[in-house]
């Protein structure tokens, strides 16, 4: 299993703001870069160094808005029949929120997490979606050997998180994985 350390990370957003937020919550954090930039572009430019995608489609496996449309443009529009497949063999139909699964691509060498946000395009209440979102995508990504991840602004556009409460979000799950224990709760 990698370590979270020798995970590269990129976070890939088009928004100027969201961007900023990202920017600052991973300011500290040396292997996580945060670039401004289409999907489609920035994977373009690091195609060489790239062994995974982050899909953070809905529940079904739609990827045909956003982010996602973006991946669609470089992996195919046919790809998401897979994604569905996998989600109806092995979540009857409907994968939960804030899961994450592994699939290969028809790009040799590059595989996708899949990670939804929302069961169908929605405004997310509970912005620690955001969190759960990021920390089961990470941890999927070491589970699998990933060394070097794009991963989309979870909650943004059609979620409507706000960009700094996103990168917050992100940014706790992040540590929580380099922690490899959860904080202890008061409850």
């Amino acid at each position: 299993m990698t370590s979270i350390q020798n995970l590269k990370v990129y976070i890939v957003d088009f928004e100027h703001d969201v961007v900023r937020a990202l920017e600052g919550a991973f300011i500290d954090i040396p292997n996580v870069d945060v670039a401004e930039r289409s999907i489609e572009d920035f994977y373009e430019e690091h195609k060489d160094e790239i062994d995974c995608l982050v899909s953070p489609a809905n529940a079904f496996g739609y990827m045909t808005g956003g982010f996602d449309a973006g991946l669609s443009d470089i992996l195919g529009w046919d790809f998401q029949l897979e994604v569905q497949d996998y989600i109806r063999m092995n979540y009857y139909g409907e994968q939960p929120v804030g899961s994450s699964f592994i699939i290969d691509t028809p790009i040799k060498g590059v595989r996708l997490i899949h990670t939804p946000t929302m069961r169908y395009p929605s405004v997310i209440k509970d912005p620690e979606v955001v969190y759960h979102c990021m920390r089961s995508t990470l941890i999927c990504a070491l589970e699998h050997d990933v060394r070097c991840i794009v991963i989309p602004v979870f909650g943004g556009r059609c979620g409507k998180v706000a960009p700094k409460t996103a990168a917050k979000m992100m940014r706790e799950a992040y540590l929580q994985i380099c922690k490899r224990k959860g904080p202890a709760y008061d409850i």
